[in-house]
């Protein structure tokens, strides 16, 4: 399953897609630099590993589930 994910910085979205690949989710930044696509069985499995990064860094961002195949990141409260 293909999910794409909105990053709230677009200085964020290789930093991103390289930990999600460390987890064994293949992962592409986008020609748009605030986007960020995976590949995993599941949604679930790729906003665990967003929510693990954004923790990891001290971000102050929540992935949000939008569908099955959009996750955005904002911050907390939007």
């Amino acid at each position: 399953m293909r999910v794409d994910i909105e990053v709230a910085r677009s200085a964020d979205a290789e930093d991103l897609a390289q930990s999600l690949a460390a987890q064994g989710i293949k992962a592409d930044v986008l020609t748009e630099p605030d986007r960020v696509t995976a590949t995993a069985d599941d949604v679930a499995l790729v906003e665990h590993a967003v929510e693990e990064w954004t923790a990891e860094r001290g971000l102050p961002f929540v992935p949000l589930h939008v569908d099955e195949q959009h996750v955005v990141l904002s911050p907390p409260g939007s």
